[in-house]
């Protein structure tokens, strides 16, 4: 606070007007100061803030009176059309004095003056609250009731282009900060006293229903809300975008509360050319610490180059691979359109092999899942709950505003048909609290799994509703990626990652746009199902009992085969048939790279010889009521073409 004469107001005046110049004036003063109990300088008076309370600091600088702060500011704020202090609008009016810029009209003044007199004849004004006004007094101020889809309403209050849900008591705040701005102390005596009364839940229950225009997704934009700003997202650049630009309502909760800075460049750019991507990462991407997590862990090469061991180009290129189809899924996830034509789940799992029953873990996969509930409305499930499929309750939780659904960690075994009706339809949610409601396809939320193991299925619908994407072991129990970057991702970030993780964010989208799905290369997932499918009971048997030569290229009796199996493992008789069996067989020989009764191929094309009456490929060998099984394993295995289609089961032949 300026002490001088000079009409200097603070400090900006005083060293552009009596010390300027003397900058170092000002500086001995602040330090002598410090050390003094009489806080008045030479040229400043300090004052000693640390014991004062918020109510007194608001009254040195009138923020607890909007009058006081508006006539000490008037010459800056006499000009402007409307200002505001705290939530109300204020203007100075012809005369010179401050008034409310936001009128309240007749019909939604919610109290009334009652003038009388006592009895001793003296005039005595009392207050009256006036309900209907009341409500027309919220409606005009963005408050109302709004219909779930699960039938319950809800209060809601409209600041486009936000929609906030709040409750009664937030509603009582409102309209008591409202009458208290205005200095109309009577009235809020009123409130005080009546307030559960005049503004309780039940009274609040005949407020009019509000029907916001939401967001209507498209299948080539995205965007991306900010505390300021927003981000346009298409397939060929990222616009930012003011709010002004906004026509619609969204969610509060869609609003990141993040001043997000849009970079120049790409974190990361992804290029196909002859059907091969490619990938350039920046400056800047090599700093972001999801990006190369994401890139370390779709490294499925890296014990040879850490013992320096060759790689080759195919091997290479499937890191390659693995990259984009990590990035383009999240893009996938992070777009508000749901599109029946590309409509899946998607499903991370271990690229490494391990034995049915066992899991490598720790390889990152619920990372991706913790990303999306820091950017999207997620719940989380247990994918460990048992008896997950007939769980009626499993999506408790689940609204129309979720966006995705994080299934964690799902159980051995676990069937995707079970999901079919979620990943192509609408969403039939059972609360516990009471209420049942459907979910349109369009609002309904998209699925991300993690598994430790493969999930059980076979055939086109089983393929077309699942977009799979493998993690390698680059982390493990050993390796964490605190170990590489230092710090807990999410919780320990600060700006500079929050920022590089949402610029990386619009990459995906723009992949996503441009290249659609991208799945993982696929040997190393269909190799994982196939084992799943034999199971470890069956794989053991099969790699001792196909070693002879007299069980190599030989003609079998599919009898005495199963008789050996039931012998190794008798315990298997009740789970495995002899049809399951005969599946077990054509997924070992698929898994070695063997040939299913190859006499039923030409040998020079490779191709099927016999078809059933529907056109398919008839492998069958039976003979006088006996069925035989040719287990051929080629001296080259080059030498035989077996890709000659896909049979009845799903298996490659």
């Amino acid at each position: 606070i300026s002490k001088n004469e000079k009409g200097d107001k603070g400090i900006d005046d005083l060293l552009s007007n009596t010390l300027k110049g003397k900058e170092s004036d000002l500086l001995a003063d602040i330090n002598y100061l410090i050390y003094e109990k009489n806080l008045t300088g030479k040229f400043i008076k300090l004052n000693k803030v640390t014991t004062w309370t918020d109510n007194k600091l608001e009254e040195i600088w009138n923020l607890n009176n909007p009058q006081n702060f508006a006539n000490k500011h008037m010459a800056l704020l006499r000009h402007l059309p409307e200002f505001r202090i705290g939530k109300h609008k204020w203007r100075f009016n012809d005369t010179g004095e401050i008034e409310s810029a936001q009128p309240i009209e007749s019909d939604e003044q919610f109290w009334q003056e009652i003038i009388g007199t006592d009895k001793h004849g003296n005039v005595k004004i009392t207050y009256k609250f006036r309900y209907e006004n009341n409500l027309n007094f919220l409606r005009n101020r963005g408050f109302g009731r709004y219909r779930q889809l699960n039938g319950v309403s809800q209060f809601i209050h409209i600041t486009p282009p936000t929609v906030r849900v709040v409750e009664h008591t937030d509603i009582r705040y409102y309209l008591k900060s409202f009458i208290r701005d205005l200095r109309y102390m009577e009235v809020l005596e009123l409130l005080h006293t009546g307030g559960p009364q005049y503004l309780g839940p039940d009274k609040l229950s005949d407020m009019h229903f509000v029907h916001p225009t939401f967001e209507t997704s498209k299948r080539d934009t995205q965007l991306f809300y900010f505390n300021s700003t927003c981000w346009e997202i298409t397939e060929k650049e990222v616009k930012e975008l003011d709010y002004t630009a906004v026509q619609y309502q969204i969610w509060s909760d869609q609003k990141q509360d993040f001043a997000a800075k849009k970079l120049k460049k790409p974190l990361i750019e992804v290029s196909r050319e002859n059907g091969k991507f490619s990938y350039q990462i920046s400056e800047a991407g090599e700093a972001c610490h999801i990006l190369k997590f994401l890139q370390n862990t779709s490294n499925f090469t890296w014990r040879k180059a850490k013992q320096n061991q060759p790689i080759e180009p195919e091997e290479a290129y499937e890191d390659i691979q693995h990259l984009v189809a990590k990035l383009a899924s999240i893009g996938y996830m992070l777009m508000s359109c749901k599109d029946r034509s590309v409509s899946r789940a998607v499903v991370a799992m271990d690229g490494r092999q391990s034995e049915v029953g066992q899991s490598n873990g720790r390889s990152g996969k619920s990372i991706v899942g913790e990303l999306f509930k820091q950017v999207l409305s997620t719940t989380y499930i247990d994918g460990k709950k048992k008896d997950i499929e007939g769980d009626n309750f499993l999506w408790d939780g689940v609204t129309e505003k979720t966006k995705a659904v994080f299934m964690d960690d799902v159980r051995t075994n676990f069937g995707l048909e079970f999901l079919f009706a979620n990943i192509t339809g609408d969403w039939q949610v059972n609360n516990k609290g009471g209420g049942r409601m459907t979910i349109p396809f369009q609002q309904s939320p998209k699925i991300y799994i993690t598994t430790n193991h493969a999930l059980n299925g076979s055939g086109s619908s089983f393929i077309d509703r699942q977009w799979l994407i493998a993690f390698s072991d680059y982390y493990n129990d050993q390796h964490k990626p605190i170990d590489d970057f230092g710090c807990l991702f999410f919780d320990e970030w600060e700006f500079e990652q929050w920022n590089l993780l949402w610029n990386l964010l619009a990459d995906c989208v723009q992949i996503y746009l441009r290249f659609g799905v991208v799945q993982s290369p696929s040997d190393r997932i269909e190799t994982r199902q196939l084992r799943q499918m034999m199971g470890e009971n069956f794989l053991g048997w099969a790699d001792e009992y196909f070693t002879g030569e007299d069980k190599i290229n030989a003609r079998l009796n599919k009898k005495d085969i199963y008789d050996s199996f039931m012998l190794y493992a008798p315990d298997q008789r009740k789970y495995i048939n002899p049809s399951v069996f005969k599946t077990k067989i054509k997924s070992f020989c698929t898994w070695k790279g063997y040939i299913f009764n190859p006499s039923r191929f030409d040998p020079v094309t490779g191709l099927s010889m016999y078809f059933d009456k529907d056109g398919r490929p008839d492998l069958d060998d039976k003979s006088n009521g006996v069925e035989y099984f040719t287990i051929g394993v080629p001296k080259v295995k080059k030498d035989i073409d077996v890709s000659g289609g896909v049979d009845e089961n799903g298996f490659a032949f």
